[in-house]
């Protein structure tokens, strides 16, 4: 009556020892394949932590360019403009001496057109005066 129940129960057994073999070998496959994952956790975060300093030094680097970059157009700029300020002082000077000298040589012209007006003028009132040597020389 038992040996039925017995070998039932022994392939009942065996079947869950065969069972517990598998999930025996499930957990060492699934333990295994965390540790896989937990290696490429860590591995992903330090190529994560890797490329984030990448990043920020990529990103300090064209921030120093770009600094680098305004300073230099900063520069150019300011160069055009003090070499146009330069240029504006130089036509400034340049009209100023125009009319400087242009003044000059409308005074000289007045001046030695005065000049030739008083010989003139000396010339006819000395003409016009009696000789005074000869007056001199009657009363000797």
């Amino acid at each position: 009556m038992f040996g039925w129940q017995e070998k039932r129960l022994r392939e009942k057994c065996a079947q869950l020892e065969s069972r517990c073999g598998d999930l025996i070998e499930s957990v060492r496959e699934l333990r295994d394949e965390r540790d896989e994952l937990t290696d490429e956790n860590s591995d992903l975060k330090a190529e994560n932590k890797q490329l984030q300093q990448k990043r920020q030094m990529e990103d300090e680097m064209v921030a120093h360019r770009l600094k680098i970059r305004e300073e230099s157009v900063k520069m150019d700029a300011d160069k055009r403009i003090s070499e146009a300020e330069r240029k504006a002082a130089k036509e400034k000077d340049d009209g100023i001496a125009k009319v400087k000298d242009k003044y000059r040589d409308k005074l000289e012209n007045q001046l030695e057109k005065r000049g030739d007006e008083m010989k003139e003028m000396y010339s006819e009132i000395l003409t016009r005066l009696p000789d005074v040597n000869m007056a001199i020389k009657q009363k000797s």
